[in-house]
């Protein structure tokens, strides 16, 4: 080969994924890059390695991000959000929780919500949950927009009302 020819103003970063991440990424998805000193780009996914790496157990992920050839350079760290991407445009709305919330009582998700009319009082309620994303847990099933759910402490309601019986914990 004599001469190759590249475009200046699509640039790569390669993010390192970890296989538990990688079902939220997608190709053609959206990407936000920020690098040390605050500055972020916006990109979209372009490649996802067929392989993982052995010893990582991650997953090279190229992001193509365009009009930074004048900041970027070869070798920075930067860190990498990434959006999954849909086959439409339209945005869908999505319950979620903070993981925190959801407990495993018979093999089946719960969350604690209050009981009406009882002041320290609260109900399992089975939810169907779908993958972990960044900390919060989307619920499929179960649990209504807007309804409140015990975050932190659900741990020791869960104590609580597998001793008592799964019906209730005060």
């Amino acid at each position: 080969m004599l001469l190759t020819i590249v475009d200046p103003s699509v640039l790569w970063v390669l993010a390192e994924v970890p296989d538990a991440r990688l079902g939220s990424v997608a190709i053609g998805g959206a990407a936000q890059v920020r690098v040390g000193d605050g500055r972020t780009y916006e990109g979209k996914v372009a490649l996802i390695a067929a392989e993982l790496d052995a010893h990582t157990r991650t997953a090279e992920v190229r992001v193509e991000v365009r009009g930074a050839e004048q900041t970027l350079r070869p070798g920075m760290f930067a860190e990498v959000k990434f959006t999954a991407a849909s086959g439409d445009e339209q945005s869908t709305q999505v319950v979620s929780v903070d993981e925190q919330a959801v407990q495993q009582v018979d093999h089946q998700s719960v969350v604690f919500v209050p009981l009406a009319g009882e002041p320290n009082a609260y109900v399992l309620r089975p939810i169907e949950v779908g993958r972990v994303v960044d900390g919060f847990v989307p619920v499929l099933g179960g649990l209504q927009a807007g309804e409140l759910v015990v975050t932190a402490g659900s741990f020791v309601l869960k104590a609580q009302a597998t001793q008592v019986g799964p019906d209730a914990a005060k």
